[in-house]
């Protein structure tokens, strides 16, 4: 029974960022999606893990099996950066946006974000298995921390490309797609190099919180106004 809980509360710790960004995404949406919608986009986005796992393991194999050395940051902006972002774009396109459901303008942040929040979660589950027996002891702090860290940078890095893709749909303007794309990417790259320089010295996640995090924000509240607009 004691491990049952645990299992439930370790789910609950991990999603709980997620589920309640959720909520604010879908409080923008104009005309509610309906929740059977919402939980199969989200669903998507937990199951997202099992290709980039799997994606990322061959990346790093096949880097290590060349006999070359690579910078750790490059590994990392690789296996998770470019992998993470193209896969929950691709996943996006093929099971959101060629929807008989996807049918307004803020239908791109609505799915965008909420395909994000799925890996999020996920990706917080996982990080609460491998620091279990911090429990109780600063793991449900860093938890905190990463909601309006992490999680929100799946958020943006992933509508950022979905809402460049989403152009290009209309007027196949590869322009604006590879912007997008470079955006979504380059903007989750900065924080994971951030967050790796910042090890024992927070100085340089500072700079990218404010100088990149906050404008990267505002913008994506600004195109996401435009969106509701253009929706009503």
């Amino acid at each position: 029974m004691q491990n049952i809980l645990l299992i439930v509360y370790s789910l609950f710790i991990a999603f709980a960022p997620s589920l309640a960004w959720l909520y604010f995404v879908l409080k923008k949406d104009i005309h509610p999606e309906r929740i059977r919608d919402i939980s199969f986009v989200f669903i998507i986005g937990i199951l997202s893990a099992i290709p980039i796992l799997m994606i990322g393991y061959f990346i790093q194999s096949a880097l290590v099996s060349s006999g070359q050395e690579f910078n750790p940051v490059l590994l990392s902006f690789l296996t998770g950066a470019v992998n993470e972002e193209v896969m929950k774009v691709l996943l996006l396109y093929f099971f959101a946006m060629t929807a008989q459901f996807w049918d307004e303008p803020i239908d791109i942040f609505i799915y965008a974000a909420t395909i994000a929040l799925g890996f999020a979660g996920i990706e917080n589950f996982v990080l609460v298995l491998a620091r279990f027996d911090s429990m109780g002891n600063g793991l449900e702090q860093l938890l905190l921390v990463r909601s309006i860290t992490a999680v929100l940078v799946h958020i943006m890095s992933t509508f950022f490309f979905g809402y460049a893709l989403a152009i290009y749909r209309n007027n196949r303007n590869v322009f604006i797609l590879l912007t997008g794309a470079l955006a979504s990417i380059g903007f989750h790259g900065l924080y994971n190099y951030s967050i790796q320089m910042s090890e024992g010295n927070l100085e340089m996640f500072q700079v990218f919180y404010l100088v990149v995090f906050i404008p990267s924000f505002l913008y994506m509240l600004h195109l996401v106004k435009e969106l509701q607009t253009d929706s009503q």
